[in-house]
């Protein structure tokens, strides 16, 4: 209705007035909290999320963000025997300015690309057959140059107008995939490809970058993940060993092929429909009343509510083997059954095991980030009452994703629009489905009878509800390692 739509413009406006200086406020409050109120440290993770969506949208690519803070905090914080602070974070947001520059940019591309000569001007594409001669290239860059085949050719863009290096190769693979787009059309099949990796020139400097491409979403996190073929017997046995009934049987397979699709998929938005699609076809049909979306939410919430701690864990677990591999003599000589990954949980949680924890602190002097994490990780879950609102914090944010998430999704089908952070959303909804799946089938492969997804998002529901009010007793307690 008019009436609403005008109310809604004359709302943007105003937090468009508000959030006008936004992103300058979240630098500034991230020094100030690092320079002079260490005690706050807490809301760093809050205002360091928002940085990088911000920065997202205000031209920044998350390849560009992660390329500043290994080159001007990872590195200091890893070699430099003391560092100033203030300093390094001027030089950090110094390469967030929103400044234009011109770069000429280079990719390796099929060599039958030269043939579409008439479109690859229209698109300001020209190959080149010959070696790329550009000056002053390092070790790593002039390797890529002569990796250049027969089969390849030059693609080369000039005076691309871009706030980083970063910006101008996803400018020009966004504009090759139009272009081969064209091709698509008409022929049916992918002929012409284009390299990853690209060299990006700034014309003023003259300074050369590598640019790399950002990595898929479906594969941003699946690396860290181990599984053995007791998991694939679990997933095969719940869809055709009787573990589920018929039905809930034919929507997990079905909602691994959706899966497949999705990793077979180039293209964000795809696989964000093909997921979603599996997701939707795992959940029970919603009911008519209320919002579909809630109703969507809280089936998949326990699950996802259920298994954050072990991932949390899992993952601090991982880095810190690899870190330091001598952390594994530590453990194994805690006072303390069980497993190296449960006495790895105790050693960060218990008091009792004080002693060695400062151990293991001790072999990451040279890992400050990872320290930080872990000691994030062990106020998240130091007591009762810290465990609870830990769990229900993360509930929140994952209820509002799924919103995000659905949302997006409308908007692709309808208008065939996205926000700029497609692929983190992507990502996160890869990691829901996955864990959807891999729970259902336990649930299932642990049922003395055949069980139906129904029924096992109704167990995982109740579970929920115990744990979290179970929690809630005597809320200062803290964990030992009999318990």
């Amino acid at each position: 209705r008019a009436g609403e739509s005008a109310k809604v413009s004359r709302a943007v406006a105003g937090f468009r007035l508000v959030l006008k200086d936004y992103f300058e406020l979240i630098k500034s409050k991230i020094s100030t909290i690092i320079t002079l109120e260490q005690k706050n440290k807490a809301q760093l993770q809050e205002l360091i999320s928002s940085f990088i969506i911000q920065a997202e949208l205000e031209g920044f690519p998350r390849r560009h963000t992660y390329h500043v803070v290994q080159q001007f905090l990872v590195k200091p914080l890893k070699y430099s025997k003391s560092i100033d602070p203030k300093a390094l974070l001027t030089k950090f947001f110094d390469a967030f300015i929103p400044k234009l520059h011109q770069f000429d940019c280079a990719f390796l591309v099929d060599k039958e690309v030269a043939t579409y000569g008439e479109l690859l001007q229209r698109f300001k594409l020209k190959c080149q057959d010959t070696n790329l001669e550009w000056n002053e290239l390092n070790e790593q860059q002039l390797l890529f140059v002569q990796s250049r085949s027969d089969q390849n050719a030059w693609l080369i863009a000039e005076n691309v107008n871009a706030r980083t290096a970063a910006e101008a190769h996803e400018e020009i693979a966004l504009r090759f995939d139009a272009f081969s787009s064209v091709i698509r059309f008409f022929e049916h099949k992918s002929t012409v490809s284009i390299s990853r990796l690209s060299l990006t020139r700034d014309c003023e400097t003259k300074r050369t970058y590598m640019s790399h491409e950002a990595p898929d979403s479906m594969h941003c996190w699946v690396g860290n993940l181990k599984h053995s073929e007791e998991d694939y017997l679990e997933l095969s046995n719940a869809i055709h060993e009787g573990h589920l009934v018929t039905d809930s049987a034919v929507r997990l397979a079905r909602a691994l092929r959706f899966h497949k699709a999705a990793l077979l998929s180039n293209s964000a938005e795809n696989q964000l429909i093909d997921l979603w699609a599996a997701l939707e076809g795992l959940l029970p049909i919603a009911k008519r009343e209320g919002v579909r979306i809630e109703y969507f939410a809280e089936a998949i919430l326990p699950a996802l509510t259920l298994t954050y701690p072990e991932k949390l864990f899992s993952s601090a677990y991982r880095d810190t083997l690899k870190i330091a591999p001598k952390s594994q003599s530590i453990l194994s000589k805690m006072n303390c059954d069980g497993s190296q990954f449960a006495r790895f949980v105790s050693l960060l949680l218990c008091e009792e095991f004080k002693d060695d924890r400062d151990k293991l602190i001790d072999l990451l002097k040279s890992s400050p980030l990872l320290r930080n994490k872990l000691w994030r990780l062990s106020e998240a879950f130091k007591s009762r009452d810290a465990i609870q609102k830990t769990l229900r914090t993360h509930r929140k944010k994952l209820k509002w994703h799924l919103y995000r998430i659905y949302f997006t999704r409308n908007s692709l089908m309808h208008s065939a629009s996205s926000l700029p952070y497609l692929s983190t959303l992507v990502e996160n909804l890869h990691l829901y489905v996955d864990t959807l799946i891999i729970v259902i089938s336990k649930v299932a492969h642990a049922s003395p009878e055949a069980l139906s997804i129904e029924g096992a998002l109704q167990y995982l529901s109740a579970w929920e509800k115990i744990r979290l009010e179970n929690i809630g007793n005597d809320n200062m307690k803290v964990p030992i390692s009999s318990v």
